[in-house]
């Protein structure tokens, strides 16, 4: 941002531009909460994309797309469900839940 307050300085800003410039400005501003990487990093927070990529691969493609399968909404959800459940090591933890509940479960949601 002390760039880009810089460069307007330096070079000025003419009237036609200036909602442009704005714009770019929210549009650096808005999230810069998201983007304190230092204190990210130092709470051991992941910085980048690839956890969610594994996720996807892990969860999505290594069990849906397999050679033949064809999946409905709410059975491929169902399935992706249980396969969280299953890779987050929580699975007695839950099956114990639905075991003790009074009514069957039918849906996971």
């Amino acid at each position: 941002m002390r760039s880009v307050a810089t460069m307007k300085r330096k070079y000025g800003l003419k009237s036609s531009k200036r909602s442009d410039f704005n714009k770019a400005v929210g549009y650096l501003n808005n999230p810069k909460r998201f983007m304190d990487y230092f204190r990210m990093k130092s709470n051991h927070f992941p910085i980048g994309s690839g956890v969610v990529e594994s996720a996807c691969k892990q969860i999505v493609s290594e069990r849906m797309k397999l050679a033949g399968m064809r999946w409905k909404t709410a059975g491929a959800q169902a399935v992706m469900t249980l396969r969280c459940i299953l890779l987050s090591r929580i699975w007695n933890k839950m099956f114990g839940k639905v075991s003790q509940s009074e009514t069957p479960v039918t849906r996971f949601t």
